[in-house]
């Protein structure tokens, strides 16, 4: 067994199905399935339970699918510093849900840049479930998340607090005050209730008893960009955070209407895997750096 076989197995997993992880890794359903086959048979035990509906992990493949993803990240750690000892300049992999990414992010890198020259950055934007998940496999040096991590061994330090405000455009509509009770009479732009942002604002309605169900949701989007672009648009209203609306509360594009007892925040955090052996000095000042900065990030 290699890391090539792992990287197959954890495909599947994520794909639950041998058909799809073969078509994505582009060798052939059966070859794709003797690999498991002489996986399982190493291991001494079975790993997954296949069906018509594709494949489902048995107790021992899921604790071979967590240590995978484990080795593969120690794998990925190995390459990089590798890497590093033949060329002189160093990736730093940055790793964001898309409001920092896309409002905080840019006016940071352009600090870090500046000061670390030599410092490659590569930032992605995935959720904070999937951010949590890469961070404690190895597979990336700092993340950007809503609210506190799941995992407790993960390092992490409290960014900045996000109001959210309920925003319509002036053109369509004129009101500036409005009860929650209100809400289902409003064509709502919403984020997909898989992003913890909008599970978090779920939860919290929910307590002040207005449910998702209740309210009319006439379009969900996978970003804040693409709902507050929709709302600028006259196509309705929506819950955004202040960060990603103050240009256009400025341009009076759009304009916040006041809810009675509705007082809500994001809470963003940095973390990084503790365990993850910084041993590059360079790296270790722009991590000081970047949590010095943190309080100025939001362009």
């Amino acid at each position: 067994m290699n890391i090539d076989t792992l990287f197959m197995f954890i495909e599947i997993i994520n794909n639950g199905s041998i058909t799809k992880a073969a078509e994505r890794l582009h060798v052939s359903q059966s070859a794709l399935s003797q690999q498991i086959k002489s996986m399982e048979n190493s291991f001494g035990c079975r790993l997954l339970d296949r069906s018509n509906q594709g494949v489902s992990m048995t107790p021992a493949g899921e604790l071979v699918y967590q240590r995978a993803q484990e080795i593969l990240g120690v794998y990925q750690t190995l390459v990089n510093q590798l890497e590093l000892l033949q060329k002189k300049d160093r990736c730093f992999h940055i790793l964001s849900m898309d409001v920092i990414y896309t409002y905080a992010l840019p006016c940071a890198l352009f600090q870090i840049q500046k000061k670390f020259q030599e410092v490659r950055l590569e930032t992605k934007v995935m959720s904070s479930a999937q951010i949590e998940q890469k961070i404690n496999a190895g597979q990336g040096d700092i993340g950007f998340i809503v609210g506190p991590p799941a995992n407790k061994e993960l390092y992490s330090r409290f960014m900045f607090s996000d109001p959210v405000h309920l925003v319509m455009t002036p053109r369509t509509h004129k009101r500036k005050k409005m009860d929650l009770d209100e809400l289902q009479q409003l064509p709502m732009m919403m984020i997909s209730g898989s992003h913890r942002t909008q599970q978090k604002l779920d939860g919290y309605l929910a307590q002040k008893g207005v449910s998702r169900q209740q309210m009319n949701v006439t379009c969900q989007f996978e970003s804040f960009e693409s709902a507050k672009q929709s709302v600028v648009n006259g196509m309705g209203a929506a819950f955004l955070p202040y960060s990603s609306i103050k240009k256009e509360l400025y341009n009076k594009q759009l304009e916040i209407i006041e809810i009675e007892e509705f007082e809500f925040k994001f809470r963003y955090y940095l973390i990084k895997n503790p365990k993850s052996q910084q041993e590059d000095v360079q790296i270790k000042d722009l991590f000081a750096y970047l949590e010095r900065m943190l309080d100025s990030m939001i362009c």
